[in-house]
């Protein structure tokens, strides 16, 4: 809903629009400090077809109450309506500049009437969070072309921060743009952070050293009730820490909530590995792995063997011979829910050094 600023007790009650222009210039009369008089004015003044005096009025009205949202919205009403769209967009966008509860009400305007791509622009470039607003409007709506070309505007002008980087490249990860994605993640991070991701090692964090970023192309770490998963540094394989899952013996669980979406920049054969350790893992269903195609469910897919029981660190492997028409890779640690009586799983495990290569078999 449009916010329309100050409220009736600050600007007098908002009388009907007389039907007469003498009767709305005698309201004028009477209480010439009222914006919202001198908008009811403009457009008695234009419904009249004194265009001049409905401009002075709107102009009047702006300058009585530049903080009024709905003051430039009725302006820009009016200039589209006499088919002057880029002075009703430049009307419109001041709502951007005054309030951002009306985001999406502009946005919308902009989609009706803006002539071009560069009429958007010139109104909201100036502003940082109606730029990055929009931005975050135009995803919503996957439309790829129109936000692949405002992020470049937000990036140049340095609007740019984590949360909306991590937006962009689950956005980019739903148009199936992999490589882009990940080149943009990559140059994000520091020569620390990067290790040597992607160019040896498509995962990225893997053992863990980082807390999740938040990030499709970090480890998602989604909550599961019963289920803790944490970040351990009392049992690692290498450096300060690993993760650990366990599973409380309540329930038979279905758990596939932690995962990765990497790039597969060309089809091949890849080389999957990781560090497991267990500790009275119950039930048929144990610790697997799953890889399946990260934009269609079903065009490709695999799964480890399910690992039970207690073990030191082990290492569990996967080649994986990944057809051309898989462009990124979802990687997920799982536990699918068990068919037996006995199905209640119970137990902990830790995984570290996880890695994914090309070219590379085990």
């Amino acid at each position: 809903m449009l916010n329309y600023g100050p409220s009736e007790i600050v600007q007098g009650p908002l009388l009907k629009i007389p039907n007469d222009l003498p009767l709305l210039k005698e309201n004028l009369k009477e209480n010439q400090l009222a914006p919202f008089r001198w908008v009811e004015a403009a457009e008695q003044f234009a419904a009249a077809g004194e265009m001049d005096k409905a401009k002075g009025a709107f102009l009047q009205a702006q300058k009585m109450g530049p903080e009024i949202p709905a003051i430039w919205v009725r302006t820009a009403n009016f200039y589209f309506l006499q088919n002057q769209p880029e002075a009703g967009i430049e009307a419109v966008s001041k709502v951007l500049k005054i309030t951002s509860a009306n985001d999406d009400f502009v946005f919308v305007y902009f989609d009706q009437f803006a002539p071009s791509r560069d009429h958007v622009y010139r109104a909201i470039l100036d502003n940082r969070r109606a730029s990055r607003s929009y931005l975050s409007y135009l995803m919503a709506r996957s439309r790829g072309e129109e936000a692949f070309s405002m992020w470049d505007q937000n990036s140049q002008r340095g609007y740019i921060d984590r949360p909306l980087l991590v937006q962009y490249l689950e956005f980019l990860i739903k148009q199936q743009q992999f490589q882009q994605a990940v080149k943009l993640w990559a140059a994000s991070l520091t020569p620390e952070q990067r290790g040597d991701y992607p160019t040896l090692n498509m995962i990225y964090n893997p053992g863990f050293e980082q807390s999740p970023s938040g990030s499709v192309l970090d480890w998602v770490i989604q909550p599961m009730e019963t289920v803790e998963t944490s970040l351990s540094s009392t049992q690692i394989k290498t450096g300060k820490q690993s993760l650990r899952v366990q599973f409380p013996g309540t329930s038979n669980i279905d758990f596939h909530h932690v995962s990765q979406v990497v790039s597969i920049p060309v089809a091949g054969n890849y080389g999957f590995k990781a560090m497991l350790k267990m500790e009275g893992i119950t039930t048929d269903q144990g610790v697997r792995f799953c890889f399946e195609d990260a934009a269609t469910a079903g065009k490709f897919r695999f799964q480890t063997e399910p690992l039970r029981g207690t073990s030191e660190w082990i290492p569990v492997t996967a080649n994986l011979a990944i057809p051309s028409a898989t462009r990124g890779l979802r990687i997920s640690i799982c536990r699918s829910a068990s068919l037996k009586f006995d199905n209640k799983v119970s137990g902990t495990f830790w995984v570290d050094d996880v890695s994914l290569r090309s070219g590379v078999a085990y």
